[in-house]
């Protein structure tokens, strides 16, 4: 299973980064620093609600911080363009990813195992390839969903070429993160009161 990752920024720009990939486990680091979540939908929807209720807990009076998820992501001109490209270019970043794994006769235990194929990713919820349209329904379904209020995005991965990072950022910033803002606009209230 894929983790969840946690990670805090002091005054002094120091940043403390913890993992867990269960509810339970979120509810030791919450004094530490808010989740990303990096696994898929059900796990992630699960620490956030175990974290809001332990923040609300530990500080009554204050505001939830950000919560993220963190996901693969390819958006092209197409569905079809974009699953081409993250298809491709997944490969080598999953061979270089646990390189030092096999070569030491390991795995990435509390890391988490990652999926083969790009297309397993998308099966767990932890990636996304796709035109701007179908990436912002997805994304902003699973922001409404889960409760998180932003977004980790791994854009660069593999053999992407810098035209094809190019345009999916562009995309990205263009079309998806508006209907990500809504979302999580959306969303933030029924958090808040829950």
């Amino acid at each position: 299973m894929i983790g969840e990752t946690v990670a805090s920024v002091d005054p002094a720009g120091i940043v403390t980064v913890v993992g867990t990939s269960t509810p339970a486990r979120s509810e030791m680091i919450r004094t530490v620093a808010p989740p990303v979540g990096a696994g898929p939908f059900n796990v992630t929807r699960a620490c956030v609600d175990r974290f809001c209720e332990v923040w609300r807990d530990l500080h009554p009076a204050r505001a939830l911080p950000k919560m993220g998820a963190a996901r693969f992501v390819v958006v092209a001109d197409t569905d079809e363009a974009a699953l081409a490209i993250a298809r491709r270019a997944y490969p080598m970043w999953y061979r270089s990813f646990n390189h030092l794994f096999w070569k030491h006769n390991t795995t990435p235990g509390a890391l988490g195992e990652r999926p083969p194929t790009f297309d397993g990713h998308i099966a767990k919820g932890t990636g996304i390839a796709g035109s701007a349209a179908t990436v912002a329904s997805v994304l902003a379904r699973e922001i409404a969903d889960t409760g998180v209020n932003y977004l980790v995005c791994q854009f660069a991965f593999g053999d992407l070429t810098l035209r094809e990072l190019l345009r999916s950022v562009d995309l990205f910033a263009a079309h998806v993160m508006p209907a990500c803002r809504r979302a999580a606009q959306t969303s933030e209230p029924k958090r808040m009161l829950a």
